[in-house]
């Protein structure tokens, strides 16, 4: 299911100048680097991928996209984001309107933006997380390194129950977006994480946009591989792992 608004607006943002407004960033190649402006640093560890719409901190694990960015430095939830950027972009947001699957546009909207958010936060964990040396070993005995995790945008589902729920919530999306993205669930004991203890694949579409999880265990945990729910934005069947790195 495609989200041409989403789209539009980040191909109409230069994400470089946006962040370069609060960041005194200097180019380095095709990056662009600066002073972290989520932690106290001396040294430049902040990288803005202006080709790619992202950025990522290396010395706190900070990254998003212009849609984090405006949430995380102006405190604002995602529709009143989506709103600023549709007002700087001139990009119209969607009417409210009844789709097939009786899903108003605004909360498929913010359904994708969870899956990228979840995506960052899971590839933060891998990296840095205390509950994620098993993992990194885990890659490293396969010959995984650093460079290959942060391309690939490969990640760690922590073990907590709801800790990304947790996480997502507290930066302004609801349950039932997280439970139309495929990324919590409703269960006997409660919402829980549908993802947890697993090394986490981002599975993109052909133009990088986030569309659903495949998470493998590395104990004996059943089933040792788990795929994200048929959704409006996932179909197992036509959807690949790493197909957007191979245009």
């Amino acid at each position: 299911m495609p989200d041409p608004t989403i789209d539009a607006i980040k191909s109409r943002i230069d994400l470089s100048e946006v962040i370069g407004a609060r960041v005194t960033l200097k180019r380095a190649g095709r990056l662009m680097k600066g002073l972290c402006p989520f932690h106290q640093e001396k040294s430049p560890s902040f990288v803005v991928y202006p080709d790619e719409g992202r950025y990522h901190c290396f010395g706190c694990g900070k990254s998003g996209d212009v849609f984090t960015w405006f949430q995380d430095t102006q405190g604002l939830d995602f529709a009143d984001t989506l709103k600023e950027l549709s007002r700087r972009t001139g990009v119209p947001l969607p009417e409210r309107t009844v789709k097939a699957d009786d899903t108003p546009a605004p909360e498929s909207l913010a359904a994708v933006q969870a899956l990228a958010e979840a995506s960052a936060q899971f590839t933060r964990q891998l990296l840095d997380g205390r509950d994620a040396g098993e993992a990194r070993a885990y890659l490293r005995r396969r010959g995984v390194t650093r460079s290959t995790i942060e391309q690939f945008g490969i990640g760690w589902a922590s073990d907590e129950w709801e800790g990304l729920t947790t996480a997502l919530v507290r930066r302004g999306f609801t349950f039932e977006q997280l439970e139309l993205a495929g990324l919590a669930m409703v269960t006997e004991h409660g919402r829980r994480d549908r993802f947890r203890s697993r090394v986490m694949f981002p599975i993109r579409d052909p133009n990088g946009q986030v569309r659903g999880f495949g998470g493998r265990t590395l104990g004996d945990g059943v089933p040792k591989y788990l795929n994200s729910p048929q959704t409006p934005f996932f179909d197992k069947s036509a959807t690949l792992f790493g197909l957007d790195l191979a245009k």
